[in-house]
């Protein structure tokens, strides 16, 4: 506890040492902050942590109820040993900064890497040891469990008996230094110790267990009985929060940003920013409801010591909006911005939200009103529409209408919703495009011309009406555009020969797509030039399910690996040779790296203040780009240990090793502790390496082999934000050679080499003069020859690369329904099944069955049958992701793959999917044809010897089993034997 008053003296001094940090804002929830945990299970010895300091070369130090550790960010490091006096009872920062520990007979400081007594060390007279200060004349005060000392060279003074046990210290600006015991407040100045409060008599035993000081130099008292705050003379105390805070306080920290944080017994962590009381506990994912413990070290990271564990909460780079800031769900699907500047949110389940002020508020009250998914729109009178379960929705004027015309809109989903000069436009399911107007629907025609989506056969998932006036409608067969004055069925853009799922127009001219093709597509809407980002280029190969331009120019991508920044200018310009990236995900804040369905549009909006909004499927991420928080600490960087053979070495500027030894390991670290994982290290052996060698995030560098010589290594790093250290640290060292290996011997072998040589010289030149002439010739005639193959080579090898990709399309896929054939799936689960085991990654496969199919074809002929399987296959592939595999089987099954899908979601899509055929009737040339599917599911964590016979075989059963219960259900497979 002492280490809070030590902090409050101490501001100045040790944040001078660092660059601007970031805190933790203060108008974000605590659960909106990103939060990490440490317990034994991930290093931390001990459950308990006591207290958390932080040294000035940037080491954290944590009293545990195992001892005392050493913390980089990444490995936690046993120092009671190293102390070499038995295990450390209390530890502070003194008045320069460095760390003090109070063992029971020493007093010591750790200064410049190194332990060394601070004062003479002596046990005490009596009681047990509890907590440490040193006040800014550097007196150093200890309390224990009755009794307050101060410590000195000549001998240890007793101040007080009879204080019961003192857990707390702290110093105000006119260098009071206030001591909370179990009966009373103290106060020590000059040399003299008196009471200044005594809790006895007016707060029955509340018993003082944490204090503080603030920069408004109130004190703030932590007792069994709640929290206390009064002014500097330590009399006039006031309960504050008494609703909220309650029962025993352990710890209170001011943070950089003026927060007060308050550690309990058991309600977990509490933190008071004005009038505003935020809690976080164990149900929010902290370690322990008894905190013990608080630091906020100087890069603005809040530590939490409990009684199970480590917490760490730091600042975000992007911002989290979850239920807990009034979303309906956190399924967020859809976002848009309203020409009056009103942010709308739908979500799976619970519709429509308004948000305001970084707040979600439902509008949506019933379920008629749930959102399907897709298709959000403001019309040009300023009404919202929206797709929901009872048909096409209006929201204006605070209240809503829907409209299902023919029950086209309830029985079909709604996909996208758009406007035009004519009415509005409604795609579905159908893979139809409808006008709506006059509350009636009509076949899609522009100025009653028909066009490619006047009639069922393409699916919409997206559409866009740019500024002028041009439609375009991203489909699954392609990309349609519809401008004023072209012939609507001449839409077709040939060049995009893939699913477009998100349109993005930057307003310089060109539209940026994604679709189920990996990377990024630009398509220059004057002359239709489409140019292809992929990994080749360094872009990482995902697929967008939003792509979004900010004012500098740069795109950001949302993906189910997370959001990316992109910088493609330079590298369309040919000015770099890859894109440059950055990458956001859970450590910056958001609660899942994966994004929504790219169905799902539009999934990321560009609101006019310039901050980005993404749907994720744990809530909607906001990113503010002219505002990204950035670390501009330089990293400390840290040699810590030589291992020479398997024996440690004294780190120091220079040692010496042995002839012989061979085997040279450098342990190293850089204490940056905002996000410890994207730390990353280079380094040189000067006299050895030829260029810095990048370690990434490894910290240990190995040399086997060397040859004699001097030798010095040099590391640097760079924090989670590319900073680096350029100056580092380093360390040299002479391996001393043997006698085979010293200047006198290499110089006598050299003597006798250079002989031997020049009496080969003599014997060959004439020889070789001759045959040099002969080769010249040779070479010169094969070197023709060679030219002339070459050419007809690449000639013959760009006549095949055609065929191939003429033909690679028809050989993988079914010719009726466009999924993949048997033999392309057959091999995509081959190759599933592998790289689940190398991944370790979880997979689920089903294979589905019409019911009773045989009739169909039976009742309405083969002709019908054909269009049924077809818009069966549409549904299929409308319904799973973009990077999951759909196949047909054989006549009418059909097998799918969920890559990365464990049991759980797996068995719930399959029944999604069932319900999806079961619900609506398919319309084969205008006949409405019910149908059930049969479904059977096999879903494991990952497969490391299992075939994929053995896996259609179990799925197989699993159909037949369902078929046998009557048909219209999914039934699960066995599990197959995982390693």
């Amino acid at each position: 506890m002492s280490a809070w008053g030590a902090c409050a003296t101490l501001l100045l001094l040790f944040f001078s040492l660092a660059s601007p940090m970031f805190g933790l804002n203060p108008t974000k929830q605590i659960d909106q902050y990103t939060h990490e945990v440490w317990t034994s299970q991930r290093g931390l010895v001990g459950q308990a942590v006591y207290q958390i300091l932080q040294t000035p070369d940037g080491y954290l130090w944590m009293r545990t109820s195992a001892g005392l550790f050493r913390f980089d960010g990444v490995r936690f490091v046993a120092m009671d040993v190293v102390i070499g006096s038995g295990p450390a009872k209390a530890i502070t920062l003194g008045t320069d900064g460095d760390l003090l520990i109070r063992t029971n007979s020493r007093t010591l400081i750790y200064r410049n890497g190194a332990f060394t007594d601070y004062l003479t060390g002596r046990p005490l007279p009596d009681g047990g040891i509890r907590t440490l200060f040193e006040n800014r004349k550097h007196e150093v005060l200890l309390g224990s469990d009755d009794f307050i000392y101060l410590l000195q060279n000549q001998g240890t003074r007793m101040l007080l008996h009879g204080s019961g046990h003192v857990d707390a210290f702290a110093q105000d600006e006119a260098g009071r230094v206030w001591i909370g015991g179990a009966y009373a407040l103290y106060r020590y100045q000059g040399g003299i110790l008196s009471t200044t409060l005594d809790v006895r008599d007016k707060h029955g035993t509340m018993s003082i267990s944490a204090l503080a000081v603030d920069h408004q130099h109130n004190l703030w008292v932590g007792t069994w009985d709640g929290l206390y705050r009064g002014k500097d003379d330590g009399t006039a105390l006031k309960r504050i929060a008494a609703g909220a805070i309650r029962g025993h306080i352990r710890a209170i920290l001011e943070d950089h940003q003026g927060s007060m944080w308050v550690g309990t017994d058991d309600l977990g962590l509490i933190r008071l920013t004005g009038n505003q009381v935020s809690t976080f506990n164990a149900s929010d994912g902290l370690s322990d409801n008894k905190v013990l413990s608080l630091y906020e070290d100087r890069e603005g990271i809040l530590w939490v010591g409990t009684a199970s564990g480590l917490d760490q909460f730091r600042d975000t780079k992007v911002t989290t909006l979850t239920t807990k800031e009034g979303l309906t769900s956190n399924d967020a699907r859809a976002i848009f911005e309203t020409r009056d500047r009103k942010l709308y949110v739908s979500c799976i389940p619970g519709g429509l939200a308004l948000i305001e002020n970084n707040h979600a508020t439902a509008l949506t009250k019933n379920r008629n009103l749930d959102y399907q998914g897709n298709g959000v729109f403001e019309a040009r009178d300023g009404s919202v529409w929206l797709g929901t379960i009872g048909g096409l929705s209006q929201f204006k004027d605070g209240k809503f209408v829907t409209y299902d015309p023919g029950g086209r809109f309830s029985k079909h989903t709604i996909s996208s919703i758009s406007e035009d000069d004519e009415s509005l436009i409604v795609t579905t399911t159908e893979q139809i495009a409808l006008r709506f107007k006059d509350k009636k629907v009509w076949p899609f025609t522009i100025h009653g011309q028909d066009t490619p989506l006047t009639y069922p056969g393409n699916y919409t998932i997206t559409t866009y009406r740019d500024s002028s006036g041009t439609l375009w409608f991203g489909t699954i067969q392609g990309l349609l555009k519809f401008a004023p004055g072209q012939p609507p069925m001449q839409a077709r853009q040939s060049q995009i020969d893939f699913p477009v799922t998100s349109i993005s127009d930057d307003h310089q001219g060109s539209l940026w797509l994604g679709g189920r093709v990996p990377g990024l597509t630009r398509f220059r809407m004057r002359d239709g030039r489409v140019t292809h980002y992929t990994e080749k280029a360094g872009l990482f190969d995902d697929f967008p399910s939003a792509i979004l331009l900010d004012d500098e120019g740069n795109l950001w991508m949302s993906t189910a690996n997370g959001i990316y920044r992109k910088d493609l200018d330079d590298f369309a310009d040919g000015r770099v040779p890859t894109v440059r990236t950055a990458v956001f995900g859970t450590d910056d804040g958001m609660k899942t790296s994966e994004a929504n369905l790219i169905l799902s549009q539009p999934a990321g909006w560009r609101a006019s203040d310039g901050r980005l909004w993404f749907t994720t499927t744990k809530g909607i991420v906001v990113v503010d780009p002219k505002h990204i928080p950035h670390n501009d600490m330089i990293p400390p960087v840290v040699v810590e240990d030589v291992v020479v053979d398997d024996r440690s070495m004294p780190v120091k500027d220079h040692f010496q090793v042995e002839p012989g030894k061979d085997k040279i390991e450098f342990h190293y670290t850089a204490l940056s502790m905002r996000v410890s994982d994207r730390v990353r290290f280079k380094y040189l052996l000067d006299g050895y390496d030829r260029d810095w060698v990048n370690a990434g995030t490894r910290r240990v560098a190995f040399y086997t082999n060397l040859p004699p010589g001097r030798y010095r290594f040099r590391v640097i790093a760079c924090n989670d934000d590319g900073v680096w250290n350029e100056q580092g640290a380093s360390v040299s060292f002479t391996l001393e050679p043997h006698y085979y290996q010293t200047d006198w011997f290499h110089g006598l072998c050299g003597v006798l080499l250079v002989v031997m040589v020049m009496a080969m010289l003599r014997l060959n030149t004439r020889r070789l003069r001759a045959r040099a002439e002969e080769l010249t010739s040779v070479v010169d005639e094969r070197t023709k020859t060679l030219q002339l193959e070459i050419v007809e080579r690449q000639r013959a090898e760009d006549a095949a690369v055609k065929a191939r990709e003429s033909m690679r399309f028809q050989a993988t896929h079914d010719a009726l329904t466009s999924t993949l054939n048997r033999g392309a799936i057959m091999d995509v689960l081959e190759r599933e099944l592998l790289r689940s085991a190398r991944e370790k990654t979880s997979i689920t496969v089903f294979l589905a069955d019409l019911d009773h199919f045989k009739d169909v074809n039976d009742e309405y002929g083969h002709m019908v049958g054909d269009e049924v399987l077809r818009q069966v296959a549409g549904r299929l592939l409308q319904s799973v992701r973009s990077y999951d595999f759909v196949g047909r089987y054989g006549g009418e099954e059909f097998l799918v793959l969920l890559t990365n899908c464990n049991s759980d979601e797996g068995i719930a899509r399959a029944e999604e999917l069932r319900q999806a055929i079961a619900a609506t009737p398919l319309n084969a040339e205008r006949r409405f044809i019910p149908l059930t599917m049969s479904i059977g599911v096999l879903a494991t964590q990952h497969w490391s010897s299992a075939s994929p016979d053995e896996i259609l075989r179990e799925v197989d059963l699993a159909l037949y089993s369902a078929k046998h219960a009557g048909r219209n259900c999914c039934h699960i497979a066995a599990q197959i034997q995982t390693i």
